[in-house]
């Protein structure tokens, strides 16, 4: 499967870099210092499958967020967040506990989809990391996974402050305020702590 991707995406993705390469108007702004680290192909690849990663993870939590209304599963009448309100008295202070519970299980769904399907395109085509052996790949998978809990979890507080506290959008909350940080975030970690060059 990793050979078909770098068979035929890799490919395509290096037609279209050396078409950008060749435009006059692209050399000229790489010329800029800064500019030039921001059009870098590592970095426009990153927020091209960067921008992929964010529609995974918005497609996965809006279609988890649905099935979880239509199934009932953690919603209003959640027996779990009755029994704890009944033994834990002090998490009648928590705001809107099952929404809280439910929203945080739906965003490690999304989370998962998206860190998987980040992995491999950031593996394979962005930092175009040579391991191959399974304990180097393990190694880095683990990695990539551990610096992604810090931006699950700034995302997931920003959510349920958002929705419980000020009443907006999960969607809005999910799409729009925890991607920026979260985009910028994973791109500093994987570089210098997951992807690194030896």
């Amino acid at each position: 499967m990793r050979e078909l991707k770098k068979q035929v995406v890799g490919p395509i993705l290096d037609k279209i870099w050396e078409k950008i390469e060749n435009n006059s108007l692209y050399r000229r702004l790489c010329q800029n210092r800064i500019l030039g680290k921001l059009l870098a192909r590592e970095t426009v690849l990153y927020i091209f499958f960067g921008g992929l990663t964010t529609v995974v993870s918005i497609l996965t939590y809006a279609l988890a967020m649905r099935l979880f209304e239509n199934r009932g599963w953690l919603s209003e009448d959640f027996a779990f967040a009755v029994k704890a309100l009944e033994k834990y008295p002090w998490l009648k202070y928590v705001p809107n506990l099952s929404d809280s519970l439910r929203i945080f299980v739906i965003n490690i769904i999304s989370w998962f989809c998206a860190v998987v399907f980040a992995f491999v395109t950031n593996k394979i085509y962005v930092f175009q990391s040579k391991t191959e052996r399974v304990g180097e790949v393990a190694k880095e998978l683990a990695a990539f996974f551990g610096s992604r809990i810090f931006s699950l979890a700034a995302e997931t507080v920003t959510i349920i402050f958002w929705v419980s506290l000020l009443g907006g959008s999960e969607i809005i909350a999910k799409a729009l305020i925890g991607q920026i940080v979260v985009l910028v975030l994973n791109y500093l970690l994987s570089k210098f702590f997951v992807f690194k060059k030896k």
